[in-house]
């Protein structure tokens, strides 16, 4: 009994934790994106939705069956049921439910005072500077509260600064 069950909701023949109850303006919406001219992924989306709706004629598809109909993988069908369930129909048409705040480390005054501090002499003992040892002192100096010596390379590389080189006075 229980691998039959195991294998029902393997293949997409169990009910969902998802279930799709949509109203009819949100059918029309639905009609309206998947077939306009709109990016794939939107209509994608749309289709999805519009075959898993409990509402329409006949009730919603298995997921198993909307895969066939759409040429998609059952995760897939999963990750649009969960996103309209839990972020709402717009936010899983228009995709913006994967968005995280990401907080930039270095500014501009920080990118000056690091390349102030890359054109400056090494430490003691060091014949250049690091990518460790600029990040060591960044927190050192009180100018970022931490940074990762990667995040150090991309900024240097995206400025087309090398710590390598050594500049020929003229």
């Amino acid at each position: 009994m229980y691998m039959d069950v195991c294998f029902a909701h393997k293949m997409g023949m169990s009910k969902t934790r998802y279930p799709i109850r949509l109203i009819e303006s949100e059918r029309v919406y639905l009609r309206e994106v998947y077939e306009g001219s709109f990016p794939k992924t939107k209509r994608r989306r749309a289709g999805i939705l519009l075959r898993a709706d409990e509402n329409r004629k006949g009730g919603g598809l298995l997921d198993r069956q909307i895969a066939e109909s759409m040429e998609c993988s059952l995760r897939g069908i999963q990750r649009v049921r969960k996103t309209a369930c839990e972020k709402g129909l717009r936010s899983c048409i228009e995709g913006h439910y994967g968005e995280r705040p990401y907080v930039r480390k270095i500014t501009g005054d920080v990118e000056a005072r690091l390349i102030a501090l890359c054109c400056s002499e090494p430490p003691e003992g060091q014949a250049r500077w690091t990518l460790r040892l600029l990040s060591q002192r960044l927190v050192e100096l009180e100018i970022v509260d931490s940074i990762d010596h990667s995040t150090l390379h991309h900024y240097l590389k995206k400025m087309n600064l090398n710590l390598g080189e050594k500049s020929s006075g003229a």
